[in-house]
């Protein structure tokens, strides 16, 4: 989860880098790709925290 948490801020720092500083003109570079990473990691990042708590939960499913 930490991973995926660092992975969104980077995207996110991306954007606003060469928002600030204009190094690169090209749109797909500075704007279009680190937000679509930063989707997919937001994506990600809510289904694991959602899937953590199934994995966290012990069922007992035991006959005896």
């Amino acid at each position: 989860v930490g991973l995926l948490l660092a992975l969104l801020v980077v995207s996110v720092a991306i954007i606003v880098f060469f928002g600030r500083t204009k190094l690169e003109t090209n749109v797909w570079t500075t704007k279009v790709a680190p937000a679509l990473a930063a989707l997919g990691f937001l994506g990600v990042l809510v289904v694991a925290l959602q899937m953590m708590s199934a994995c966290l939960t012990a069922v007992d499913n035991s006959l005896a």
